[in-house]
């Protein structure tokens, strides 16, 4: 009776490399393709905030509170003056919002991913957006300070990396320091003598949402992949 000639150790090492390689490409595949339909979503959230913002323009001929992104959630609202409200987007385009007896909205449905609860300005529990990162969204809207959509709004995500200009360690603006110039537009107070609360005090966050490819700083390490509403490739 012949013997049956088990396999060999090469043998057995060759066929778990076999193995561990296809794991690793569909690792790399299921990777990818996640990234792929968290920027989709990311795109799909900014349109789906400007078509709120815009419908709420059309009925206030107005815009709601700046978001202050990058500044403290709990800050913003000094007695009965607001100068950003981290909750400004699902308070005013996620909820009904009552004016001279009439009710308005809501002008989004978000869903459930896309709320963070925070304490606001005001002291109460609230809701800021998120992105499919998990990091707030970046809205300007009051014109003194929208730099980029003159006459609408600018909506902005850090995107994958969760960094943008005020959090990235890079010079973006060039003022000699990485992360410079802190946002000072939003205190009441005019920093150089002249109209307060303009976009010459937002600082390096003045380029927030401007890490894109339109916008390439080529500063070493910094990454391309902000979502914004203003750049033609994003």
């Amino acid at each position: 009776m012949r013997m049956r000639r088990g396999f060999t150790l090469l043998e057995m090492l060759t066929v778990v490399g076999i193995i561990l390689f296809l794991i690793a490409v569909m690792v790399g595949v299921f990777i990818r393709t996640t990234q792929n339909s968290r920027i989709k979503a990311g795109h799909a959230l900014i349109q789906k905030i400007g078509i709120g913002l815009a419908r709420y323009q059309a009925d206030f001929r107005c815009l709601p509170p700046d978001s202050g992104f990058g500044l403290p959630t709990t800050g913003g609202v000094s007695g009965a003056k607001v100068f950003y409200d981290a909750a400004t987007l699902w308070r005013f385009l996620g909820s009904e919002v009552t004016a001279d007896g009439a009710t308005y909205g809501p002008y989004v449905k978000f869903t459930d991913y896309e709320l963070q609860s925070i304490t606001d300005g005001y002291g109460k529990k609230s809701f800021q957006i998120i992105d499919p990162w998990r990091n707030p969204i970046g809205y300007i809207g009051a014109p003194e300070r929208v730099i980029h959509n003159r006459g609408g709004f600018d909506v902005f995500s850090c995107g994958p990396d969760g960094k943008t200009a005020v959090n990235d360690g890079i010079d973006n603006d060039g003022d000699g320091a990485a992360d410079g110039k802190a946002n000072q537009a939003y205190d009441g107070i005019a920093q150089s003598g002249g109209i307060a609360d303009t976009a010459l005090e937002l600082g390096e966050a003045a380029l927030n949402g401007c890490m894109t490819e339109s916008r390439k700083n080529k500063k070493a390490g910094e990454v391309l992949d902000d979502i914004n509403n203003w750049d033609p490739q994003y």
